[in-house]
């Protein structure tokens, strides 16, 4: 391990315990989405008729993993995919019907998500496709990327089904690897060699894809060398984008993750040295960091974009200053006209809602930014989760703000943390977050989070 001695980690490691910070995959993060929906505000929004991104879930998956996070159910009958199939196309129709627009709803990248979307028969993969393409236009005036998840199953993901993608325009593949030690997988309900992924990823590119990889640390049972052995196995094929995911162990939210024994979960100090290690031996595989646990290759295209002005939100990190994403499928969540909504969760209630011909959206479980919330997600995942850095004269041009006035209390908490050797303070313009803050940044970003501090 590099840039600091274990007895140091160990003290930041216990002092800033990542299990107590939201991973703020958005802010507010959804436990502060109380604010009832507004139908009317909510169909006006659908109008601007210009999305960044598209999302589809698809909740079935062959069978659960104990530690995801995600919602979804087992596939029980095979024809309930075409059931929610069928749903999905009704709630497109219904979403078009609110924006009471002329021709198509535009779009530029788009995303199938779940659940295991890869699931879907090659017939059911290009009837919602085709009923997609009918009613949205993708704007083609930049690299588009669409992209779907899979879990590496050979008997899902077929060559004829790689083939047919491919030609459907989707250009990029996302394989949820997680770990690949016996032992981890057994009690996350996982099953998947080395041996497999390798030849989904070859046969993946041979294909056209780009291929991304989702691995997690902080795992049952895993320890250091579990998850190095895993990530050299996976840097070895070079895919081209890696994300670093932290394993959140909470039963009392996900009740899936009460068969997991809460004493195999890694401490917060092991936890952090996996962090620093994956950033380590990933980097010396010629991988940059982009933010928070993403890495990325250099030829990637978005590499020289998203370097510049990538911004991090729940779609992943985006070129795009301004995200707006539409989400189709039960639990979907939108983010339009600066508010954030969420389709039904359970699915008998987003096929009830559909039937009585309304937008399937949760009713309680919306919340709109504020200017002072606005401020601060650009400042938590743009600056601090993206660029481990505050530029505050930028910052000022952009919001019309004094930076050190409007964030004087949080300033004044960034002593503590300067201290630490988290961050450098020393010059009047800049806040910077240093190597080891790096891996700490959520409770940086935790610092100029209003809810919490309320």
């Amino acid at each position: 391990m590099k840039h600091i001695e274990m007895k140091e980690w160990e003290k930041l490691a216990r002092k800033y315990d990542e299990n107590a910070i939201p991973l703020y995959v958005s802010y507010p993060v959804e436990s502060f989405w109380k604010q009832t929906v507004d139908p009317g505000k909510y169909a006006n929004s659908l109008k601007q008729n210009d999305f960044s991104f598209l999302y589809f879930h698809f909740p079935f998956c062959k069978k659960i993993c104990h530690y995801c996070l995600c919602y979804k159910e087992a596939l029980k009958e095979e024809n309930d995919i075409d059931i929610y199939i069928s749903y999905l196309i009704r709630e497109m129709d219904l979403k078009l019907d609110r924006a009471n627009i002329a021709g198509k709803l535009k779009a530029r990248h788009m995303h199938w998500g779940g659940g295991t979307p890869t699931l879907l028969t090659p017939a059911q993969i290009e009837k919602i496709h085709n009923a997609i393409t009918e009613r949205i236009g993708f704007v083609h005036d930049e690299v588009n990327e669409f992209s779907l998840e899979a879990y590496p199953d050979e008997n899902i993901i077929t060559q004829d089904k790689l083939f047919l993608l491919k030609e459907l325009g989707f250009n990029s593949i996302s394989f949820g690897i997680q770990d690949f030690d016996e032992r981890v997988q057994k009690v996350i309900n996982r099953e998947h060699d080395v041996k497999t992924v390798r030849s989904l990823i070859e046969l993946a590119r041979r294909t056209g894809f780009r291929v991304h990889v989702d691995l997690c640390y902080g795992l049952p049972f895993q320890g250091l060398n579990e998850l190095e052995n895993t990530l050299r196995e996976v840097a070895e094929v070079q895919p081209d984008r890696i994300t670093m995911f932290p394993y959140a162990h909470n039963p009392f939210v996900f009740p899936r993750q009460k068969v997991i024994p809460n004493a195999s979960i890694p401490n917060s100090f092991i936890k952090t040295m996996q962090a620093v290690m994956s950033d380590d031996l990933l980097e010396t595989h010629g991988y940059v960091k982009l933010g928070l646990a993403n890495y990325i290759r250099t030829d990637d295209p978005f590499f020289h974009d998203l370097q510049e002005r990538g911004i991090k939100s729940l779609m992943g990190y985006s070129p795009h200053e301004k995200i707006n994403f539409l989400g189709f499928g039960s639990t979907s969540i939108s983010f339009i006209d600066n508010t954030f909504y969420q389709n039904n969760i359970k699915l008998e209630e987003y096929y009830q809602q559909i039937d009585n011909n309304s937008v399937p959206l949760e009713g309680k479980r919306s919340y709109r930014h504020n200017d002072d919330d606005f401020i601060r997600n650009v400042l938590i995942q743009k600056y601090i989760l993206t660029r481990f850095k505050i530029d505050k004269k930028q910052f000022e041009q952009k919001f019309e703000i004094d930076f050190n006035i409007y964030f004087s209390k949080e300033i004044k908490r960034l002593g503590q943390y300067e201290k630490d050797g988290l961050v450098d303070l020393t010059n009047p313009d800049i806040i910077r977050i240093t190597k080891k803050g790096e891996f700490f940044c959520r409770h940086i970003a935790h610092v100029f989070d209003t809810f919490y501090t309320k």
